[in-house]
């Protein structure tokens, strides 16, 4: 039985916001030369799974780097070094990384190889890979080298280290300024962010300043990698990775890191961090301790004011390509054919990143002053002065298991708790329960809503509940005057036509009060599942949200999601709300309309323009359309598409998305089969009809359009014609 340590207290000031956390904080490294084909797949064959683990978690960035960057090369033939090459980074990479970032909103660091020590065959791979295969908004840089103290020991393929032991720091400053002066050359590559040094920890606070005083104005970003515990020499147990000494070391040095990055302007990213350097300890890395040790790594980074940190993703060291690496977040593999579907798997660290990512991006850290006997920590942060106050305390001890008491500055109102626990600590990913749930490895979603429960006052007005030993919790408290979010089924209606009826990939608004504390817009091409501090799923299934706010929320419904039955959950942290009733139908199609035109006028232009098909001067750009001109309708609710994206993910132009069933157009009485109907391309669930405007169809300024597909019709909309 475990020991009970006195009671431990938390008290929060309310009053005085501090540090906040990026919205894309936290994110995964991954070794070049298996992202493709372990994690990312390609657009022929994706690994939906992993990129639904990803969706689930809201913001985040990809590193692609590690070791194999300086050992892989890009067009192996024309390198300097070809003989140090292991193998190649091809197009197929390229389209791999980028497509992955498409599919989940998360921007892409590439590493580069610095080994082969040339700026211009670098550049290259910047022209040819990341130009042909990226957009600007999926650019998060390029990052050339990966940790250079260490090159003295480092092999390359043909045996030789790759750098002689005499190198130092300054040799590694030359080399780097030769790839920022061959890409400062270049009309492209100059536009791309560049990142470094991304060392070890073997160069320190002397070498970190003397790179960033040679090279600082010319970087975007600076990068180094920490691990708390190191099992290359020595094996590493539990303990020592939750003993309170690993975040006094973690906070001397890399705040010192960070405090250096700071005085040129540069945020400070831990490109690779995790609970073990050289793949991680089995048994530990591995188990439910990861859990415990990243919700506190996670909230401890962000509270030291780094601008992101990327959980490492590797192989062991034999660097056989489907054997994973202990400290992997999410385990993947290659398929065993070509017919065979990828199969990732959810360990310990994925779950703490999940409670992490509920509720810490884009919320400010308040002032905790926590008395304890026992190994615990705790944090508290908020969105705004009026928003609610989330507080994790994350219970270390192997032992104790005491009476948490949590008081505020302030009166607050109702609370809610959702604990991450397990048995032990030696526990596996099949063990965990968070939130009373597991994730599910053949879809990656949860299996159920999550189940919180509440926390009452106690005599003293503050908030008590049992902590179990080793495991992690975090509490959701309304302020005083607020209540939880109150919406129905009745309250959820097409974004066009505000009907009831919605199907698979419609465009929806959410009516209700208390939604959220704050507003929000999406303003990134990929809707987030998460928005203003909370979250939506439907039948489990988040969706993308395009806009948040405390009366509305505007979403997609996901293609995924069959017809019929279906439920809606509201999630605010803690604050699960109660399952709510919808029914979807296979169609619903409605056709948007321009209310500052009319309470008609369709979101209709004709094609190859940007004229809506209006009554000429009733808005900018409009003028009637021709008989013999084709016009595009925007719409929602047209139900099933081939290559159907995410919700919140937009419709690609190669292959476009067509709807499964046929599409009808009636203007003006007259029936006219559309010539395209699908998804918008660039778009997140916007339908778009193309038809031929007939020379029947009649004339006039509001001649009504409608569109009919699966035996559903929408409502009315009108368009000019002359």
């Amino acid at each position: 039985m475990p020991a009970f340590a006195q009671t431990s207290t938390v008290a929060v000031d309310v009053s005085r916001p501090g540090v906040t956390v990026p919205s894309d904080f936290v994110g995964l490294s991954i070794e070049v030369h298996i992202a493709r084909p372990m994690f990312f797949g390609l657009p022929a064959k994706p690994n939906n799974v992993f990129f639904q683990l990803l969706r689930s978690l809201g913001g985040g960035t990809f590193r692609m780097g590690g070791s194999s960057q300086d050992q892989f090369c890009w067009d192996m033939s024309l390198a300097p070094n070809p003989s140090g090459c292991s193998g190649p980074v091809s197009p197929e990479d390229m389209q791999s990384y980028y497509y992955a970032s498409s599919r989940t909103g998360w921007p892409v660091l590439l590493g580069m190889n610095l080994a082969q020590n040339s700026g211009s065959w670098a550049m290259r791979e910047i022209n040819e890979g990341i130009a042909t295969y990226s957009t600007p908004e999926q650019r998060l840089g390029v990052e050339p080298g990966n940790e250079p103290d260490g090159y003295f020991f480092d092999a390359l393929a043909n045996g030789s280290t790759i750098r002689p032991v005499s190198y130092t720091v300054t040799d590694y400053i030359n080399e780097f300024q030769g790839y920022l002066n061959a890409f400062a050359a270049d009309r492209f590559a100059s536009t791309i962010s560049v990142a470094g040094p991304a060392y070890t920890g073997r160069w320190h606070l002397p070498e970190l300043t003397q790179f960033l005083a040679a090279v600082g104005n010319r970087i975007g970003i600076a990068t180094m990698h920490w691990y708390p515990t190191n099992r290359c020499k020595v094996p590493v147990t539990t303990s020592q990775i939750l003993v309170p000494q690993v975040l006094a070391d973690y906070g001397r040095v890399v705040g010192e890191w960070q405090q250096i990055a700071q005085k040129h302007n540069l945020g400070l990213q831990l490109t690779e961090t995790n609970t073990v350097a050289c793949s991680g300890q089995p048994g530990v890395s591995d188990s439910f301790a990861a859990s415990v040790w990243g919700v506190d790594w996670m909230l401890f980074s962000s509270k030291l004011s780094l601008r992101r940190i990327n959980f490492h993703t590797g192989t062991t060291p034999s660097n056989k390509v489907n054997l994973n690496s202990y400290y992997n977040a999410i385990q993947s593999g290659v398929p065993a054919s070509s017919a065979a579907p990828f199969s990732p798997q959810v360990e310990p660290l994925y779950y703490a990143m999940h409670m992490f990512d509920a509720v810490a991006p884009g919320s400010s850290f308040l002032p905790v002053t926590l008395q304890t006997s026992a190994n615990i920590t705790a944090y508290a942060l908020t969105r705004c002065s009026a928003c609610p106050v989330n507080v994790f305390v994350v219970n270390k001890d192997l032992m104790a298991s005491p009476l948490v008491s949590i008081g505020f500055s302030a009166p607050m109102g109702q609370a809610a708790l959702l604990t991450l626990s397990a048995p032990s600590l030696a526990s596996t990913a099949t063990e965990i329960q968070y939130g009373g749930q597991q994730f599910d490895n053949s879809t990656g979603l949860l299996k159920a809503p999550l189940q919180a429960s509440s926390v009452t006052l106690d005599s003293k007005g503050n908030y008590s509940f049992q902590l179990q030993n080793s495991s992690a919790v975090m509490m959701t408290v309304l302020r005083a005057s607020d209540r939880p979010a109150a919406l129905a089924a009745s309250n959820v209606v097409s974004a066009a036509s505000s009907s009831h009826a919605i199907a698979p990939g419609s465009l929806v608004s959410l009516y209700g009060s208390n939604l959220t504390a704050t507003t929000e817009l999406n303003t990134g091409s990929v809707a987030p599942t998460r928005l203003a501090g909370e979250q939506i799923t439907v039948n489990g299934f988040p969706v993308g949200q395009l806009y948040a706010s405390p009366g509305q929320i505007n979403f997609q419904i996901p293609f995924e999601v069959p017809a019929g039955p279906v439920a809606l959950v509201h999630t605010s942290g803690a604050m699960v709300g109660n399952p709510v009733p919808l029914t979807i139908a296979p169609y619903a199609p409605a056709i948007f309309v321009l209310p500052q035109v009319s309470g008609t006028q369709g979101a209709v232009l004709i094609s190859g323009s940007s004229s809506v098909a209006a009554a000429s001067g009733s808005i900018k750009n409009a003028r009637p359309a021709r008989a013999g001109e084709y016009i595009s309708i925007y719409c929602t609710g047209l139900g099933a598409v081939s290559n159907a994206p995410f919700a919140g993910v937009p419709a690609s132009t190669n292959p476009l998305s067509q709807t499964v069933a046929t599409a009808t157009v009636t203007i003006g009485g007259v029936s006219v089969p559309a010539v395209f109907a699908g998804l918008a391309p660039y778009y997140v669930g916007l339908n778009q009809v193309n038809v031929l405007v007939p020379a029947s169809a009649p004339k006039g300024s509001a001649v009504p359009v409608t569109i009919a597909i699966g035996g559903e019709t929408s409502n009315a909309a009108t368009i000019a014609i002359e």
